[in-house]
């Protein structure tokens, strides 16, 4: 099967009839027999496997799952990883028409006056772009109404509705007693990221001479590597400032890496460093 998205292809697998995915979901204790294959949507190496030997699987620690479950994750995923390409402009309307229905006064402060349909598309793609629920529309129209007078960069709206959504955006990544255990960017690396970037006239974008860009995500990923057995999402925690273009340096190498801001992590949340990111 193959997944499109305006006619291009964006994913494809391949599925066992009347078999199941094995996968390693940890310490297993044997070896199974069956056709190696990768589990579609994350890439993990895992096998198929007949009917026949998914209980003797489960009880070696195994994942095991039917092919509609690997369909149905691998289309998931892939939806979530290309929700912002599939946000159009008549979709955005949709959602402010459903805001209107409850808060007429905030849709109507914002739209035309202060922002247009297309300005509101491109903060909500921005978000999810990087996995962030678009669900708290309330929350998100009131940070553009309070700031899109002065602010005209989309890319810069996006960075306060993140602040603003800093609670639910952070809650995913906590652990069982409300700790968030996440790596630090240096303040080496974080200084050469500030000083890369260059502000234009449509936007900032980030100027890093390729040997600098080379040695800092190879520094990161060896640190993402390290942390991968300590937690389930790896996390790393930058300045305001820095978060997306750090975000956008590492999306095509580490695209799985969460970057936060010190400012979208509430005060109450306890941080415990799993290692800083130097730049060396």
């Amino acid at each position: 099967y193959a997944f499109y998205i305006k006619g291009v292809e964006v994913g494809r697998g391949e599925l066992k009839a009347g078999h199941f995915l094995a996968m390693e979901g940890g310490a297993v204790t044997g070896q199974i027999e069956g056709t190696p294959t990768k589990e579609p949507a994350f890439g993990l190496p895992a096998i198929w496997i007949t009917a026949h030997d998914r209980e003797r699987a489960e009880m070696l620690g195994y994942t095991v799952v039917d092919a509609s479950t690997v369909l149905a994750t691998h289309i998931t995923e892939l939806i979530h990883g290309h929700a912002h390409e599939m946000l159009n402009r008549q979709e955005v309307q949709t959602l402010l028409d459903m805001v209107s229905k409850t808060q007429p006064k905030l849709v109507d402060e914002l739209i035309p006056n202060v922002l247009n349909l297309g300005g509101v598309q491109k903060v909500l793609q921005g978000l999810l772009r990087e996995r962030v629920s678009i669900r708290d529309m309330t929350t998100i129209l009131e940070t553009m109404a309070d700031f899109a007078k002065v602010v005209k960069q989309p890319q810069q709206l996006v960075e306060l509705v993140r602040q603003s959504l800093s609670r639910s955006l952070v809650t995913r990544y906590l652990e069982e007693d409300g700790s968030l255990r996440a790596l630090v960017l240096g303040a080496d690396a974080e200084n050469m990221i500030n000083e890369a970037i260059v502000d234009g006239e449509y936007g900032s974008y980030l100027s890093l001479a390729p040997r600098s860009a080379g040695l800092f995500l190879n520094q990161l990923r060896g640190q993402v590597e390290k942390v991968a057995t300590q937690v389930v999402q790896p996390v790393i925690i930058t300045g305001a400032r820095a978060r997306p273009f750090v975000k956008q340096a590492t999306e095509p190498t580490i695209p799985h890496l969460v970057v936060l801001s010190q400012n979208e992590i509430p005060s109450n949340i306890q941080i415990y460093s799993l290692g800083t990111v130097a730049f060396s």
